[in-house]
This record gives C-alpha cells, structure tokens and sequence, in this order.
C-alpha cells in the first residue's frame, strides 16, 4: 500500500531505500503559516541531524527550483527543496493543506501525516507558544523503536491548489 512505499525523488521515479527515518514537510512558499514554522523546523533539523533526514517538497506550480532556493535561504533552512509542480507526491500521500509535515521509518514506512504542533488552534487563531509537538514526538517514537501504524492530525494551513 502507498503508507508503505516512500518515493524520495517521485519526480524522477526513483524508490530510495532508507537507512533512517525521514521527515518530509509540504508547504507552498507564499503560506504565511508554512514560513512562521521555518525556524522550527531548522531547530528540529539541527537536533535530530545524523538520526533523521529532512526534506520538504515545494507544490508550487509557479516556482522554479532559484525562487525555492532563495526562499530557503531567506528563511534559513538547510534542507534541500524539491518542486512538485504536478503535486504528485501531495496527491499520492492525501495531503491537501500545508505546512504538513509526513514521517517515515527507516524501513519507508509512513508512520505520521498531520501538523507540526498545535501552534495554530484554526485559522487566524494562534497560540503563543505550542502545547503538543506532534512531529517532533512522533519522530522520537520512531527512533526510540516504536511500532507504529499510519497516524493523522488535522493542519491548520493554507490549502493546496490541487487539480
């Protein structure tokens, strides 16, 4: 089933075995909400380097990979982006609002699709401060060893353009 199967580069065809567990974030850049998690995201990214890899895939139609690029450094993250323009990869995995973040097991499982914390409790309401930190916990779970099935929280976002 798709849960199972973790396309890295789902715009050259190409399964990628993992050696580690992956966190991929979905965003649009233009998603005030998306670029308010940058920070956190990089903090998440500097902690768990060398036991996780991050990626995040841009679903732009309207990007190239320069404005991408700019817009990572802009906002200081080091991850690599990758542009969907298609959103194949949003589509294959039933994400349709962003930022959305996915974490697979070292075996490509997909064990979590949903929010990155509880920061925004709806649209136009915001906490100060975050009282649950779904991604970070669920990728501690993976890397502590835990058994887990696909789990899902909603995301407060911006919506996905989607065909």
């Amino acid at each position: 089933m798709w849960q199972t199967l973790f396309v890295i580069s789902i715009f050259l065809g190409c399964v990628v075995s993992l050696t580690k567990p992956r966190v991929v974030i979905v965003a649009l850049l233009d998603c005030p909400i998306a670029r308010s998690y940058a920070p956190l995201l990089e903090r998440l990214a500097v902690e768990f380097k060398g036991k996780a890899d991050f990626d995040i895939k841009i679903e732009d139609q309207d990007v190239n990979l320069a404005a991408a690029k700019k817009w990572m450094t802009e906002f200081k993250l080091s991850f690599v982006p990758e542009i969907d323009k298609k959103h194949r990869f949003a589509k294959k995995m039933g994400v349709t609002t962003v930022p959305t973040a996915l974490v697979f097991d070292s075996s490509g499982k997909c064990v979590y699709v949903g929010r990155i914390d509880n920061r925004y409790a709806d649209l136009g309401i915001r906490r100060q401060h975050a009282t649950q930190s779904d991604l970070r916990n669920k990728l501690v779970e993976v890397l502590n060893g835990h058994k887990m099935s696909l789990s899902r929280t909603t995301v407060v976002g911006c919506s996905l353009p989607l065909d």
